[in-house]
């Protein structure tokens, strides 16, 4: 996947803008919302829809549940957990869960916002340096296949 990705028209700027876009907005929790977010971005900024699409794919029922309480750890570092604990042991209605979902909204949104900014970043910063290196070893072999003639 990484190869097609790498190999995808466009810069390696538009690549990794593309790539990083896409891991951004899959690491945020609008879930119903992530492709149509990410296929309109990709339209605006004129990027590979399908390389922007591939990156929200990162959230899924597997990863779902890492990426939450990663999240959720990220954000209590950030905001705070607002003097409240979230125990997830002893829920046994529907009260409770929408308590401890209450609980601990704000460290999950803050924490998504923060781990997708660095996701996508590192993630753009590695596609585009990637594809500048394939295009340049790319432009070498073209060079001596033509014998370094202009």
């Amino acid at each position: 996947m990484l190869r097609r990705l790498v190999g995808a028209p466009g810069t390696p700027l538009q690549k990794g803008c593309a790539a990083g876009m896409g891991i951004a907005i899959g690491l945020l929790p609008i879930a119903p919302f992530q492709s149509l977010a990410a296929l309109g971005l990709a339209f605006l900024f004129r990027l590979n829809r399908a390389t922007v699409y591939a990156g929200t794919l990162v959230w899924q029922p597997f990863t779902l549940p890492f990426i939450l309480a990663a999240e959720y750890w990220a954000g209590c570092r950030l905001v705070g957990d607002g003097g409240r604990t979230v125990d997830f042991r002893h829920l046994s209605g529907w009260r409770q869960v929408s308590e401890v979902v209450e609980a601990a909204a704000l460290p999950v949104f803050a924490g998504a916002i923060l781990l997708a900014l660095a996701s996508g970043l590192a993630v753009g910063g590695l596609t585009y340096l990637l594809a500048a290196r394939r295009d340049r070893q790319k432009g070498a072999s073209a060079v001596k296949e033509d014998g370094g003639a202009p």
